[in-house]
């Protein structure tokens, strides 16, 4: 994506903002992302790329979770996990720690609505692909989640398929 005179570039897990006619790197955020994760990938580590909205720039990893960015620092700005963890509203969905080890992945960069200021994002199947390992409804796989690009608040969602046996996603 080149915004604003800078060139944004993505790997599986940094963003790099560039000079577009020098190359130099003006800034780089790099994501960790738990090695274990790796595992859990049914196809391999992907480059998810990223969106520029209204002084934002969204960005999806493998890791279970949309993050916003200040595109001209690489501020980072909020985070919305795509996962219900044990502590929030629909963690138990999720069995044991089965949320911290295979949520619900971002395959494909999301959609804005103007006129309700939301943007629309749609989940993959839970990790481990094998549902019998993640017993439950695992909130947030397979669903469109609605959130607030300002601040990544979690508006509403719908899910398509509880617990997703069949990889049907909802990309």
């Amino acid at each position: 994506i080149v915004h604003a005179g800078v060139m944004y570039v993505t790997t599986h897990s940094a963003t790099l903002a560039l000079h577009p006619l020098t190359g130099k790197q003006l800034w780089k955020q790099d994501i960790e992302l738990p090695q274990d994760v790796f595992k859990m990938a049914c196809c391999g580590i992907l480059n998810r790329g990223a969106a520029i909205y209204e002084g934002k720039l969204f960005r999806v990893t493998l890791g279970g979770f949309i993050d916003g960015w200040d595109p001209a620092t690489g501020k980072h700005l909020w985070r919305t996990y795509t996962t219900a963890l044990s502590n929030e509203k629909g963690g138990n969905t999720w069995p044991g720690d089965t949320a911290t080890k295979g949520g619900a992945p971002t395959w494909l960069t999301g959609a804005y609505d103007p006129e309700l200021d939301l943007v629309y994002w749609g989940t993959g199947n839970g990790g481990p692909w094998n549902a019998e390992a993640r017993k439950g409804d695992n909130l947030y796989i397979c669903s469109v989640l609605a959130f607030r690009p300002k601040t990544g608040e979690l508006v509403w969602h719908y899910q398509f398929t509880p617990n997703d046996p069949y990889d049907y996603d909802a990309t």
